[in-house]
């Protein structure tokens, strides 16, 4: 009798212990390190400002066969992550420029299919030079989604992810960036509300109605065609329509959360 009672004693503490375990799965990211090196960089140092809105993790994958949800949390933080990268990349000719990244979004997410997996990996970073008097220039910018499709996606679209981001520091640190406009180190962590106040769309009192072909048409208030007078049989129209388009303006800005 007492042997049966340890078995099931063991059984639950194994249990228990699954349990927690499963509820702390966390998936490690970590930028690959591309083979060759750069004939010639400006760049030998890289800041990051962090202005995701979630900063403990880089989102959620699917681990093993029954699809358990994991944290993608870096074991190595991303500062250091994206300075090893220059280091790596950056060959005999380098300067001893700075440049700064402003991190808007990294966010890896799946969706399991009946028959297949679709990993994303969203990216939105800023780059910005630094100057001989302390001030920065704009240099690059990148917005961009992958969508990747396959059994087993996870180690697939980390690694699309990954060459995401090595290509657009990459490409971009051999460019010197041309002095049109000045921040201080301030003005960057705040950036995203410095780039709010130019944008119609949050400082015009009244939005302009009309038909929009993308979100830049629609940030900046210019439909492709504005809409006057509208006729509607039924005034229940007119709220299943207003309630359509104020569901679009709600997405986009959600979506550029600029």
């Amino acid at each position: 009798m007492k042997g049966k009672l340890k078995r099931i004693y063991l059984l639950i503490a194994v249990g228990l212990m699954g349990t927690l375990t499963a509820q702390k799965r966390f998936e490690d990211f970590s930028i690959s390190m591309p083979e060759q090196k750069l004939d010639k960089s400006y760049y030998k140092t890289i800041k990051l400002i962090d202005a995701r809105i979630d900063t403990t993790s880089l989102g959620i994958v699917q681990k093993g066969a029954f699809n358990a949800k994991a944290k993608v949390v870096p074991a190595t933080s991303l500062a250091n992550q994206f300075q090893n990268l220059l280091n790596h990349i950056n060959g005999d000719q380098t300067e001893n420029g700075t440049i700064v990244m402003y991190l808007k979004q990294l966010y890896f997410a799946e969706l399991t299919g009946a028959f297949s997996e679709h990993g994303y990996c969203y990216f939105q970073a800023y780059l910005f030079a630094k100057n001989d008097d302390d001030t920065y220039t704009y240099l690059s910018e990148m917005d961009s989604v992958i969508d990747h499709s396959s059994m087993d996606v996870t180690k697939a679209v980390m690694k699309k992810g990954s060459e995401m981001i090595s290509n657009f520091i990459s490409k971009n640190i051999s460019v010197k960036a041309q002095a049109t406009d000045y921040y201080t180190f301030d003005d960057l962590k705040n950036f995203d509300n410095i780039e709010k106040q130019k944008l119609s769309l949050y400082n015009s009192t009244e939005l302009t109605n009309g038909f929009y072909k993308d979100f830049n048409s629609f940030k900046n208030q210019n439909p492709e065609k504005e809409i006057t007078n509208v006729t509607f049989s039924t005034p229940e129209k007119i709220t299943k329509i207003y309630g359509i388009v104020n569901l679009i303006y709600i997405y986009y800005i959600c979506k550029k959360n600029i």
